[in-house]
């Protein structure tokens, strides 16, 4: 089953060893979604709360800390509740941070998956001359031309499918949803501010010239929010400088978040303003350091 496909439900049996306080309004689904990666990570259990408060009591109760000293719980929260502004700054931000977390991982996981097929389709295609299938759809769905010479395809097929760093997609999603309390956020699960000109799609966006035709992209959840983002970054027109400095810090050990969020003025109209609060926001709360972080099954 494909991770990103709407979930298909069943009452969570573990919930029933959770102590009373943490079920306080929880709403908890089996998931049965394919493993993401070679390293055979855990199936995401998506989730729902009504209430921050109830949220961060079931963070807690998965003995899931910020900032995480080990790997952290496969949760997938679909909806963020209402009230994330009334916690105690910390706890906001901690608890926003924790939800994001494993969905960003989980959406990595899928692009790198991605790549690895990709390289292998590759490397047929050199031997015989001729696309696959496959090789097709996954180059129409990072926008590649197949009618481009091999060479050429070849190396923005690979600038396209590629990761976001951690810390540039839990430091965009604190900023453009509010630490996930926007309007946004909480009636479309739209955690970056993403649009669509489709006019039946979506909500209207706010102070929009084209209220009828410009409007803010709605999501089933959470992790579809995530997905649609990364994705933007690998193929939008207005990143190519972010995928060119990627793919020169490809050889290094990790992407560094803070010198590729420079590269994201056209992300919004404060432009290079907006990119010093990026990098700001990644120093201040410590997400330069989370590329080792992995998912483990959700277990309380």
């Amino acid at each position: 089953m494909n991770p990103f496909a709407p979930f298909r439900s069943g009452l969570f049996p573990l919930a029933s060893l959770m102590a009373p306080a943490l079920l306080a309004g929880l709403v908890v689904w089996a998931a049965h979604c394919e493993r993401t990666t070679p390293g055979h990570q855990p199936a995401l259990v998506p989730f729902e709360v009504s209430t921050a408060r109830s949220l961060s009591a079931v963070l807690d109760g998965y003995d899931y800390a910020w900032p995480p000293q080990r790997n952290v719980p496969a949760l997938a929260l679909r909806h963020f509740p209402p009230g994330m502004a009334t916690l105690q700054p910390g706890v906001e931000k901690s608890t926003f941070l924790r939800v994001l977390l494993p969905l960003a991982i989980t959406v990595n996981n899928r692009v790198l998956r991605e790549r690895k097929e990709i390289l292998g389709l590759l490397d047929g295609a050199r031997r015989t001359g001729h696309w696959s299938s496959r090789l097709q759809l996954l180059a129409a769905r990072y926008e590649v031309d197949e009618e481009e010479p091999l060479k050429e395809a070849t190396k923005l097929l690979l600038r396209r499918c590629n990761i976001v760093p951690i810390g540039l997609i839990l430091a965009q999603a604190a900023k453009e949803s509010g630490w996930g309390s926007s309007h946004f956020t909480l009636e479309a699960n739209n955690l970056f501010g993403m649009h669509t000109w489709n006019p039946a799609a979506g909500m209207p966006a706010s102070g929009s010239s084209d209220p009828q035709t410009d409007r803010v992209r709605s999501y089933p959840d959470l992790l579809a929010s995530v997905s649609d983002y990364v994705h933007n970054l690998n193929v939008g027109h207005a990143y190519v400088e972010f995928r060119e400095l990627r793919a020169r810090e490809q050889s290094q050990s990790h992407f560094d978040s803070v010198r590729l969020a420079r590269t994201l003025g056209s992300y919004s109209q404060l432009g290079e303003t907006y990119t010093r609060n990026l990098q700001q926001l990644i120093a201040s709360n410590a997400l330069e350091h989370l590329h080792t972080i992995e998912l483990r099954p959700a277990i309380p």
